[in-house]
């Protein structure tokens, strides 16, 4: 479904007429909405370089880290809080970690041309214009009208609509994510606790 699309189905859902004046407004909303509770292997990217500079930028886009590797080897994401509780001799010890420090990555261990692979979930593409489109569109476009909705609804500060395109939306993010493990790990998944 397309930007034209979701906003025809949001005036219809809605009972409104006169959105077209913030719709560009709750499109980045709900696409910054959408990029942040949804991980689709459509959003994952990839980037590749040798380290001439510690710490280093984010790419743009960049939501969050799924694997970083240095020179081949798989390092672990300890966050900023984390890395201030090890003391100095607790550091030390661990050689295979980095953190996320504000826009920045910052490996422990650094000299320059490292290899550095770093696998992540990239923002979706933001709905502009009436033929855009992006992944979630397309597979889940409900996820999309409902993310519109809620905002559409806060703006309107109707609560009542707002909690139901909440309540959907959540349903629609669940449906979204069984995709996304279905995808990573196959339709044949189950979860045992012993």
């Amino acid at each position: 479904m397309n930007y034209g699309e979701i906003k025809a189905a949001v005036n219809l859902y809605s009972h409104r007429t006169d959105l077209d004046v913030i719709y560009p407004t709750i499109s980045l909303l709900a696409t910054s909405r959408l990029s942040i509770d949804t991980s689709m292997p459509e959003q994952q990217l990839n980037i590749s370089f040798d380290t001439t500079i510690n710490p280093f930028d984010v790419p743009v886009g960049f939501i969050k880290p799924m694997l970083l590797t240095v020179n081949g080897r798989p390092q672990i994401y300890i966050s900023e809080k984390q890395l201030q509780a090890f003391s100095n001799n607790a550091r030390e010890g661990v050689s295979s970690y980095y953190t996320i420090k504000g826009r920045k990555i910052e490996l422990v261990r650094y000299s320059d041309g490292m290899a550095v692979s770093l696998d992540y979930i990239n923002s979706l593409a933001p709905l502009l214009s009436d033929t855009d489109r992006n992944p979630v569109s397309d597979l889940f476009p409900q996820a999309y009208i409902y993310a519109f909705l809620i905002e559409v609804f806060a703006y309107a500060q109707d609560p009542e609509a707002l909690l139901k395109a909440e309540q959907v939306y959540g349903q629609e993010v669940d449906r979204i994510q069984k995709y996304t493990n279905s995808a990573s790990y196959g339709d044949d998944l189950a979860v045992r606790s012993i």
